[in-house]
């Protein structure tokens, strides 16, 4: 089976970094086995400077998402309000554009185009596939280094209500994971959803 690629947009605010990042999602077919597996590789990462407007942000995704035969993207839209998404939907359109916001509940679902996703199942996934040896990350890929050390840094705390939070220890940056935990809870959507973006 082909590749597919999917992508993670996590929208920085005043003095956060916006960060994309892509992955590519394989299966494998055993031709001794009747199973198959399926592996991820982190093929680009990317920071978009401090102080970027957010209709030069869609240009960019939105470059990107020709480059890779119209790559399917979630976007965290947590707080970043309708205007962006807006300005983003006119530069890719409504089928490659997922939105998603970040809750701290319990369960996954859409509402009018939009899906809610607890913070634990974004966060715990990657954690998990490297373990197994599903995620692979390049050598020579830009901002490796940073990507690794906002992984090895996220934190599980617990705050007085209960609710679990994931954060960076030290109040660092987590764009880059977060983006990547985006992609790759994209990829989980397909193939039962391989064209949808915000239909739901």
């Amino acid at each position: 089976m082909s590749p597919q690629f999917f992508a993670g947009l996590d929208i920085g605010q005043s003095q956060d970094y916006t960060a994309l990042a892509i992955i590519e999602r394989k299966t494998l077919v055993s031709p001794l086995h009747d199973h198959h597996a399926i592996t991820h590789d982190l093929r680009h990462l990317e920071r978009i400077p401090l102080g970027t407007s957010y209709v030069q942000v869609a240009k960019r995704v939105s470059q990107l998402h020709q480059d890779f035969n119209r790559i399917m993207i979630a976007v965290d839209a947590t707080g970043v309000g309708a205007a962006v998404l807006d300005q983003l939907r006119a530069e890719i359109g409504y089928t490659g554009l997922t939105p998603i916001l970040i809750t701290s509940g319990h369960a996954q679902h859409c509402s009018n185009g939009v899906w809610f996703i607890p913070q634990k199942d974004l966060v715990a996934g990657p954690l998990i596939m490297l373990e197994r040896g599903q995620l692979r990350i390049a050598a020579d890929i830009p901002l490796r280094a940073e990507f690794t050390a906002e992984m090895l840094s996220i934190r599980e705390t617990r705050s007085a209500t209960g609710h679990l939070h994931y954060g960076p220890i030290n109040g660092g940056h987590d764009d880059l994971f977060m983006a990547f935990t985006l992609a790759l809870w994209r990829s989980r959507l397909f193939p039962q959803q391989p064209q949808q973006g915000a239909l739901c």
